[in-house]
């Protein structure tokens, strides 16, 4: 199996260690990102880049099929969301190099669902929920069903994700 690219290069993650915890922590655009305590940064990198490995050839897949354009940088940009979010909540609970990988469960998780969401608003605010549906691999008809259904739980957790006017389903097209 061939070593896939250095996405965290592509996209500029720098990886730094706390000195005052030893940790490893993920450093995009001088943003801290997270922090992984108890690894070698080689380590980290390595998992960290085979993770986004699989997670960019779902969402491009996902977004080739569904006919949406999204350059790479922002898919990776994405992809480095999903990824370090579930991975540092993993190593937080498990120590174990087995932790650092992504499965197609995960990301078809409602963590991965909130990133797209968060960073396709971000991104696109005028069309995120078209993109979102997207890169979840729902029709918009499913996404608008699933902010209707859980809207009141995620206002609770995820108040952001709100804030623009969700507007009317389309005619289902599932």
């Amino acid at each position: 199996m061939s070593e896939p690219p250095d996405y965290l290069d592509e996209i500029g993650v720098k990886t730094s260690t706390l000195e005052s915890r030893e940790d490893v922590v993920l450093v995009l655009r001088d943003e801290v990102w997270c922090s992984f305590p108890a690894i070698e940064s080689a380590t980290l990198r390595a998992h960290v880049n085979n993770a986004m490995d699989v997670c960019f050839a779902n969402l491009s897949v996902r977004t080739e099929l569904a006919g949406i354009e999204i350059s790479r940088r922002q898919l990776l940009e994405l992809c480095f969301r999903i990824v370090s979010g579930t991975l540092s909540r993993r190593w937080g609970t498990s120590r174990q190099l087995g932790a650092l990988t992504i499965r197609d469960s995960d990301l078809q998780s409602e963590s991965t669902l909130v990133e797209c969401w968060v960073f396709c608003k971000q991104s696109w605010p005028a069309d995120y929920a078209t993109r979102v549906a997207a890169l979840m691999g729902m029709s918009l008809h499913q996404f608008r069903n699933y902010q209707r259904d859980n809207r009141e739980r995620l206002e609770a957790d995820e108040p952001y994700l709100f804030d623009l006017p969700l507007g009317d389903p389309e005619p289902n097209r599932e």
